[in-house]
């Protein structure tokens, strides 16, 4: 079965995931919580280290740690 991808930039995804009223902590969780859901079916967990920049390294911890 094919992965649906989106037709969306991944840059803009992420824009619009992380909220720079929130702190980074919760903008991990978020970031996590968009991976839990598929937001970025395609993309290898490596492959998201270029886009997530400062908080790469979290979000690997935190998903590895599961």
């Amino acid at each position: 079965m094919a992965k649906k991808q989106s037709n969306t930039p991944i840059t803009d995804v992420i824009k619009n995931i992380i909220d720079p009223e929130k702190d980074f902590n919760d903008n991990v969780k978020l970031l996590v919580e968009a991976f839990d859901s598929g937001v970025f079916v395609g993309h290898t967990v490596g492959e998201l280290q270029q886009y997530f920049g400062k908080y790469y390294t979290a979000f690997l911890r935190t998903i590895h740690l599961r």
